[in-house]
């Protein structure tokens, strides 16, 4: 509940300074919405054939591995300058 209250106050603080594409946004919301409900529909379905709850920490296991593995990758591959520099 606390995520879904901070991204909502975010959405509203970037609404009001004008910097959020409405047209891009509803794009996002749909996809997120329809890969939401498919994600969501495929567990029980699995949870429900398998009748296991190792199912879903497998799944739920694997993401966060694929995940943790592309992080690392795009960190060591980002060329990253950790010099320090003049505030102004």
């Amino acid at each position: 509940m606390m995520s879904l209250l901070n991204t909502a106050n975010s959405i509203i603080h970037y609404a009001i300074d004008g910097k959020i594409n409405y047209s891009v946004s509803a794009l996002f919301l749909l996809v997120g919405l329809l890969a939401g409900a498919t994600g969501r529909a495929t567990a029980l379905h699995l949870l429900k054939k398998y009748k296991k709850n190792s199912v879903l920490v497998l799944m739920l296991m694997t993401i966060l591995s694929i995940s943790a593995i592309l992080l690392i990758y795009e960190m060591v591959e980002a060329e990253s300058d950790f010099t320090f520099h003049a505030l102004c």
